[in-house]
C-alpha cells in the first residue's frame, strides 16, 4: 500500500514528529490507515489506544532529549569543594561550593556541614563519613543538601582523606548538584511503566478482536456449510416425502381391507416409522429455512396441550405424561405459533427418546415470573455427561443410533428468535430437565 503522506514509515519517524502534530484526526487517520492494513475494522478503543501509544512515545523521545541536554549541563555545572574536619566543621570552601550552596565563601568556615544536608539524610551522610575515617577508603553517595535560603537540591558526593594522622585528619568533599538529571530520570521511569502498561492493553485489545475474527469466521464458514446443506436438504426432502406418503396410504388401505388384528400391531409399526422419517424431514426444512417469527398473540397453553397430545399418540403406553400447566391458563405470549409448535414437539420427543426400552416418566409444566413464563420438560432417563451438554446444541451432533441431531438446535434458534432463554440441568442416569423462559404478552403491538 502507498504511503499517504500522512503516515510514518517506521518507529523512529514516529519518535520525531512533533507533539503539536498529534492533533486528534492526524492521529485517527494514521490510526485507520494501520488498523485498515491488520484486520480492515476499527473501533474506538483501539483508537483511543493507539493515540495514547503514539502520545507517549513522544513524550519519551522528548524526554531522552531533556536527559541529553541535562546530562551537557551536568558535565559544565560547577563542581564544590569542602575540607572538613573530623568533628564535621567546614575548613575551607571554594566559590564554586559557596555558589552551590547560596553563600558567601567565608560564611562557610567553621560551620557545621550537617547545617547543609537535609535532615533525613544526615545519618546517611555521617555513616559514610565516619566509615571514611575509619577504613580511609574513599566513598561515593548521593543525599539531598540545602542552601542558605532553604531551597535543597540532590547532590552526588565524593569524600576521601587528604591529610593528617587519624586524629587530626581531615577529608575533601567535592558535591555537584544533580536534581535535573534525578528529575528526568524520574519522569523517564514514570513513562516507560505507563507505556509498559498501555503495551499491555494494546495486547489484550488486539488479542480479543483477534479471537473475535476467528469466531467470525468459524460462524461465517458454519453458515456456508448450512446454505449447502439446505439446498441439499429441500431437494432430497421432496423425493422422500412422496415414498412416504405412498407408504401411509398403503398401510391405511390394507387395515381397511384386511381387517386383520393379527397384523394390526405391524401396521402401527409402519405408521410409527413414517411419522418418525416424516419428523426428521421437518427437522432437516425447519433447520435450514428457519427464518424470522412472525409473532401474534398466541395461547401457551393450547400450544403445550395439543403438542402433549400428539406426543401420547405416538408412544407406547408404558409413558406416562404428566402435566402441571393449571398456572398458565389463559397466558398469552409473542410468539409465532409454528414455531412454538415446533419447539414443543422436539423437546418432548427428545424426552421420549431418551427413556430406556421399558418406558418412563415425563412431566411437562409451566409457572410465571414477573413478566416470564417459565416452561419445563423433564425425563427421568439416562440424562447426559458433561461432554455431551457442552456440544448438546450443536447441529448435527446426537448420542442416538437414529437422530438427526438437529432436535435442540432447533429449539435454541427458535428461543433466541423469541427473546427468550434455554437451560439444560442433567446428571447421568438421573434424567434430564430442560428449562425455557419466553417473555408474556405485554400488551405492546410491535413492528414485524
Amino acid at each position: 500500500m502507498k504511503n499517504p503522506g500522512l503516515f510514518p514509515n517506521s518507529v523512529d519517524e514516529v519518535g520525531r514528529m512533533k507533539t503539536k502534530e498529534l492533533s486528534p484526526e492526524i492521529c485517527h487517520q494514521r490510526i485507520a490507515h494501520s488498523l485498515g492494513v491488520l484486520s480492515g475494522q476499527s473501533t474506538q478503543a483501539v483508537w483511543q489506544t493507539l493515540y495514547q501509544l503514539v502520545r507517549h512515545h513522544v513524550d519519551l523521545e522528548e524526554k531522552n532529549e531533556e536527559l541529553r541536554r541535562s546530562q551537557s549541563q551536568l558535565a559544565l555545572s560547577p563542581v564544590g569543594f569542602i575540607s572538613v574536619s573530623r568533628r564535621g566543621c567546614i575548613l575551607e570552601a571554594d566559590a564554586a561550593a559557596a555558589t552551590l550552596l547560596g553563600a558567601d565563601k567565608k560564611t562557610l568556615v567553621k560551620k557545621p556541614i550537617s547545617s547543609f544536608i537535609l535532615g533525613k539524610d544526615r545519618k546517611l551522610h555521617n555513616a559514610h563519613c565516619k566509615r571514611l575515617f575509619e577504613s580511609r577508603e574513599s566513598q561515593v553517595w548521593d543525599q539531598q543538601m540545602v542552601r542558605v535560603d532553604g531551597s535543597h537540591f540532590r547532590a552526588h558526593v565524593e569524600a576521601a582523606i587528604i591529610s593528617g594522622e587519624t586524629r587530626f585528619a581531615r577529608s575533601l568533599i567535592v558535591f555537584r548538584d544533580i536534581t535535573p538529571l534525578k528529575r528526568v530520570e524520574d519522569i523517564l521511569g514514570k513513562s516507560e511503566e505507563i507505556l509498559k502498561k498501555n503495551n499491555e492493553h494494546f495486547k489484550k485489545i488486539v488479542n480479543e478482536r483477534s479471537s473475535e475474527l476467528l469466531t467470525m469466521q468459524e460462524v461465517l464458514q458454519r453458515s456456508s456449510r448450512l446454505s449447502n446443506v439446505g439446498a441439499l436438504v429441500a431437494m432430497v426432502s421432496h423425493e422422500l416425502r412422496n415414498p412416504l406418503a405412498s407408504i401411509s396410504m398403503a398401510t391405511e388401505n390394507i387395515r381397511r381391507k384386511a381387517r386383520n388384528p393379527d397384523i394390526e400391531s405391524h401396521l402401527g409399526n409402519i405408521e410409527k416409522k413414517v411419522a418418525e422419517s416424516d419428523q426428521i424431514i421437518n427437522n432437516l426444512l425447519f433447520y435450514s429455512r428457519c427464518k424470522a417469527p412472525e409473532c401474534n398473540r398466541v395461547n401457551i397453553y393450547h400450544i403445550i396441550e395439543e403438542c402433549i397430545d400428539q406426543a401420547m399418540s405416538c408412544s407406547s403406553n408404558n409413558v406416562a405424561y404428566e402435566r402441571a400447566l393449571e398456572h398458565i391458563k389463559g397466558v398469552e405470549v409473542e410468539a409465532d405459533a409454528v414455531q412454538m409448535k415446533e419447539l414443543f414437539h422436539n423437546l418432548l420427543n427428545n424426552a421420549r427418546d431418551a427413556l430406556p426400552a421399558g418406558g418412563g416418566r415425563i412431566e411437562i409444566g409451566a409457572a410465571l415470573h414477573d413478566w416470564l413464563i417459565k416452561i419445563w420438560v423433564s425425563d427421568d432417563g439416562r440424562g447426559m455427561t458433561e461432554s455431551d451438554l457442552k456440544k448438546v446444541f450443536l447441529p448435527f451432533y446426537t448420542t442416538k443410533s437414529n437422530g438427526t441431531g438437529l432436535g435442540l438446535a432447533i429449539c435454541d434458534q427458535v428461543i433466541k428468535n423469541h427473546g427468550g432463554s434455554i437451560e439444560i440441568k442433567t446428571k447421568p442416569g438421573s434424567g434430564t430437565t430442560i428449562f425455557v423462559s419466553l417473555p408474556v404478552w405485554s400488551g405492546v403491538q410491535y413492528e414485524k
